[in-house]
């Protein structure tokens, strides 16, 4: 059986590279980098046919993160993304898009419990707006051009290839493999949701197998406060590691959200944060053996 193409659009980015990596022996995958097509450029119908098929499965990755600076600026450049990748759309006629959003999309600085995806967007951030946006957008465009359209609602992700400082389990492991301390911000209280990338990797696998659509938050049922995760942290590896505090800069806020609507997808399931942590450090303490 021929495979499906599965084009990566921001093949470059922590979760990009991971589903390249994973998702190669069921898809054909098509790579997308900023040297094959600057999103952040106007691009021709050309140079779009030239690399992306038509009728492929597209995820789009390509987005300017709350790990850079955020500004204005940075809203005006991710529309101009979207814009873009709105022509590739239009181009290639995708058998299905995937749109990959975060829970910015219901606030960054606010605390909310319970949030599921009918529930109101209150972005506070340009981050968070420029997701939101980019939802509205996307489902007109879906309506219009009859088009599959799965948005995912993401929180804060960990696993290979992520930012070595992405603060929370990626952070705490590092630190710890590296022999240092860990730094907690204010009293670390705080609860997220923490989202382990291989979870996320045969979820995403599900609902494409299943070919559903709509909106997703996809995240484990528990939530987690950063100090209870570095005190897991130091358990789970047996660490002599030492947990300090620092003066908090931001806003101390707790983001809960209800995933009952992806649980109920069979197949779906997520790996407990203990056994989580532990498969993720025997990797990364290979990296500095």
């Amino acid at each position: 059986m021929k495979k499906k193409n599965l084009v990566v659009i921001g093949a470059r980015s922590f979760i990009g590279k991971n589903i390249i990596e994973n998702f190669n022996q069921e898809f054909n995958i098509i790579p997308v980098t900023s040297k094959m097509i600057n999103l952040e450029k106007k691009i021709s119908k050309k140079k779009i046919i030239k690399f992306i098929p038509k009728k492929s499965i597209l995820i789009f990755l390509a987005f300017k993160t709350k790990h850079k600076q955020l500004s204005k600026q940075n809203l005006i450049e991710n529309i101009e993304i979207l814009s873009n990748f709105i022509n590739i759309i239009e181009s290639t006629k995708p058998s299905k898009v995937i749109f990959f959003s975060s829970i910015s999309v219901y606030g960054d600085n606010n605390s909310y419990k319970n949030l599921d995806e009918e529930s109101k967007l209150s972005p506070d951030n340009d981050y968070g707006k420029a997701k939101a946006i980019s939802e509205l957008i996307l489902k007109d465009l879906s309506r219009s051009l009859k088009m599959k359209l799965l948005i995912i609602r993401i929180p804060r992700v960990y696993g290979k290839y992520d930012y070595i400082s992405n603060y929370g389990p990626t952070k705490f492991l590092n630190d710890i493999s590296l022999k240092k301390n860990i730094f907690i911000w204010g009293d670390g209280k705080e609860r997220k949701h923490f989202l382990y990338i291989k979870d996320l990797l045969r979820n995403l696998k599900t609902l494409i197998y299943k070919d559903i659509t709509g909106i997703y938050n996809i995240c484990p049922s528990l939530s987690h406060s950063f100090l209870d995760l570095a005190k897991l942290a130091i358990k789970c590896t047996n660490s002599k590691s030492k947990i300090f505090f620092k003066k908090r800069n931001g806003i101390k806020s707790n983001h809960i959200i209800n995933n009952n609507k992806i649980i109920k997808v069979k197949g779906v399931k997520f790996t407990h944060i203990s056994l989580a942590i532990k498969d993720y450090y025997s990797s990364i303490k290979n990296l500095y053996a």
